[in-house]
């Protein structure tokens, strides 16, 4: 009697716990929709694959190419640094802008820039890294050369 007494109570408290468990509902907290980033647009985007990558205004018409990207304490995109003008490299004017402004655009493989244009970029500051900030590109050795014998 007493064995029977001890399953009946067990088998009471479990099914009590069960119940008590599927009645609470839980209390986790949706995300903030995110920015429309390059992340937030189709298969994800890794920030290093976007170096050299062309980078389009929002009239359509070709800006720069994307040189660096850099990055927060965590690791996590926060510019682009945007390459334009110039020739071969010379007299290329450096900018960086915010990496939520930049769409990519899978089909095109291309950088979309949300409100910029060509020139806007004339008149925004020329950027300059400082020794506090963690880059893609920036410290970046040139492929070793091979000699053959």
């Amino acid at each position: 009697m007493r064995r029977n007494l001890i399953a009946a109570a067990t088998t009471l408290v479990l099914l009590s716990g069960a119940a008590v468990a599927q009645s609470t509902t839980p209390t986790t907290t949706m995300p903030a929709a995110p920015n429309l980033s390059v992340a937030a647009v189709g298969p994800a985007v890794s920030a290093d694959s976007l170096i050299g990558k062309t980078v389009y205004g929002r009239d359509n018409n070709k800006i720069g190419e994307i040189d660096d990207v850099i990055l927060d304490s965590n690791g996590q995109a926060k510019q682009l640094v945007i390459g334009a003008g110039g020739f071969l490299g010379m007299g290329e004017k450096k900018v960086a802008i915010d990496y939520a402004v930049g769409v990519w655009d899978r089909a095109q493989d291309r950088m979309n820039l949300t409100g910029l244009i060509r020139e806007d970029f004339k008149t925004m500051p020329d950027f300059k890294y400082d020794d506090a900030m963690k880059s893609i590109n920036r410290n970046k050795k040139p492929a070793e050369t091979t000699t053959v014998k």
